[in-house]
């Protein structure tokens, strides 16, 4: 279902850059400031080297804008991803949340549910932009291996990341 709304998502873009509806691609510089977790040892951040990713972000029908996620800055939310936003003035809020369930143990009816929501704030200055990411992650675990693994597969997480972005000719990106 995913994978299909995606796919829908994508042609929607496609048709409003075919009908020249605007597009910027953005070239996403992403500080990693460490996880805090409910459960387990809290991680900070193991380096203080950026990572880069590729975004972009346009305007679809009434008013929403949203942004594709063309890698993520953060695992298991974001690879190709799109998130609906709204824009004020020079800022924009994109906002997506996802729910996966999956029975890590053999033989096992135990299972695990992971809810991420993914909060992204960006403000707008000229053609650069700075902000803030936040990836929050609740894991749940219902069975009778739950108990036995209980601090690796439940709790909550929150990543949170600072952006850097600059606006990327879509011709120099593209070219071989």
């Amino acid at each position: 279902m995913k994978k299909i709304m995606m796919v829908m998502v994508a042609l929607v873009a496609v048709v409003l850059v075919g009908c020249g509806g605007p597009v910027d691609i953005w070239q996403v510089s992403v500080l990693d400031k460490g996880e805090s977790c409910s459960v387990g040892p809290n991680q900070p951040p193991d380096t203080t080297a950026r990572s880069s990713s590729t975004w972009e972000i346009y305007k679809g029908p009434d008013s929403k804008y949203y942004l594709w996620l063309a890698s993520s800055p953060v695992s298991n939310y974001g690879n190709g991803d799109v998130l609906e936003g709204t824009k004020d003035g020079k800022s924009y809020t994109f906002k997506g949340t996802s729910k996966t369930h999956s029975r890590p143990w053999t033989g096992s009816e135990s299972q695990v549910t992971t809810n991420t929501t993914v909060t992204i704030t960006i403000e707008m200055s000229g053609n650069s932009f700075t902000g803030t990411g936040k990836w929050e992650r609740d894991r749940t675990c219902q069975g009778n291996q739950c108990s036995n693994n209980n601090a690796a597969h439940t709790g909550k997480c929150t990543t949170d990341v600072e952006l850097v972005g600059i606006k990327i000719d879509p011709d120099l990106e593209h070219r071989v």
